[in-house]
């Protein structure tokens, strides 16, 4: 078979179209692998000063919040992604602290509400009187 030029063209478009595709349709488990450090954060509508001292790496569905003042801490997360917001339940213990989450290109977003403090949030908001934390991730450049 002799390939010609608009064959060829043809050809590395419906390539690239489907790697580009591919890159779009990757689960969102997939985009969240890697170490994130903090942007910004807020507590109960304050400026937290603990957090952005915090590395956050996931690998698989474990996510590990790497403290400069205290010890590391270690949990598996789910992820609910057919949801507005999608939904992310990180497991601790005998608890489950509920939120949401979006993660576009190299920023993820995480928003969740207190313990014991009612149900997962609704939107990404952190003031006194909800009294969620609100944390804006960029991924670390390797």
């Amino acid at each position: 078979m002799k390939w010609s030029a608009p064959g060829f063209l043809l050809a590395g478009l419906a390539w690239f179209a489907g790697v580009a595709l591919a890159a779009d349709n990757a689960t969102d488990i997939q985009k969240l692998q890697g170490t994130w450090t903090v942007v910004s954060a807020l507590v109960d509508g304050e400026k937290s000063e603990r957090w952005p001292k915090t590395i956050l790496t996931i690998d698989g569905y474990k996510l590990t919040l790497r403290h400069e003042e205290r010890s590391d801490e270690s949990h598996f997360f789910k992820l609910t992604q057919n949801r507005k917001p999608k939904q992310i339940d990180i497991l601790g213990g005998d608890e489950v602290v509920s939120g949401i989450y979006a993660v576009d290109g190299n920023t993820l977003k995480l928003c969740f509400q207190k313990e014991n403090k009612g149900g997962r949030p609704e939107q990404f908001s952190s003031t006194e009187a909800n009294e969620r934390t609100y944390v804006i991730f960029q991924r670390k450049k390797r």
